[in-house]
């Protein structure tokens, strides 16, 4: 599955499709036992949302999902056996995160997860209409009633959004400041340029000066010597040239 016509050949499979597709056109053999053979478990993971009142499209690992910044049901506690952290350490979180971005943009890609997370939203704001059977049951021993789980779900999609734009920001900002570390740099580097170029003129105007208290040329008869000389000179590397 490491060359790209073998991910398409998996990305173009029935399963995938079925996972994609409307609740209202979903076939019967969605719960069929061979939907979990090999890459197919991996699909079904973050499409298996019509079955359950999870966020396996957006939060597949439950890693976010039932933080203490979200309340389940009537107690605030109440899912808090639930957190990822309970039941992994440091590690095994950062696999999972690892494992969560693979699936997302190597497997299934941005649009076809943007289209699961869509569905996902939309089954959870409608109460599960269209879900399978005991989803709304399972719905009220999780969070208390399909309305808690649709709250959560939609604040759970509000921090993500709101966790892309500030890591997008975050991003824009530093590419901003290099951006303006590189001008700063080549504004100094012409800075520098221009004041070399400048002393090395006051340093000529100073030895001309000097030149002049010794011989009490003008400065116009100074360079009309030296325009002369260099004319000689021309001319004579000009009959070098001939010879």
């Amino acid at each position: 599955a490491n060359s790209g016509g073998s991910l398409e050949k998996l990305l173009s499979r029935y399963d995938l499709k079925l996972a994609i597709t409307d609740a209202s056109e979903r076939p019967v053999q969605r719960g069929a036992p061979q939907l979990w053979a090999r890459w197919n478990a991996v699909l079904k993971v973050a499409s298996d949302f019509w079955r359950l009142p999870l966020p396996l499209a957006s939060d597949p690992f439950g890693l976010r999902f039932f933080s203490t910044l979200h309340q389940c049901g009537e107690e605030a506690d109440a899912c808090a056996m639930l957190r990822a952290d309970v039941w992994h350490s440091a590690v095994e979180l950062k696999e999972l995160e690892q494992l969560e971005a693979w699936l997302s943009q190597s497997v299934l890609g941005r649009l076809r997860t943007q289209a699961l997370r869509t569905a996902e939203l939309q089954l959870a704001a409608s109460g599960g209409k269209g879900a399978e059977k005991g989803w709304s049951m399972v719905a009220y021993l999780l969070y208390g009633s399909t309305r808690a789980y649709a709250q959560r779900a939609v604040a759970s999609a509000q921090r993500g959004l709101a966790s892309s734009a500030l890591a997008m920001a975050w991003r824009i900002t530093r590419l901003q400041s290099r951006v303006v570390t590189r001008r700063l740099a080549k504004h100094t580097e012409v800075a520098r340029i221009i004041q070399w170029h400048w002393r090395e003129k006051q340093r000529a105007d100073r030895a001309i000066a000097e030149v002049l208290t010794h011989t009490g040329e003008t400065l116009d008869a100074y360079h009309a010597r030296v325009d002369r000389a260099r004319e000689l000179a021309a001319t004579a590397r000009s009959r070098v040239d001939l010879l």
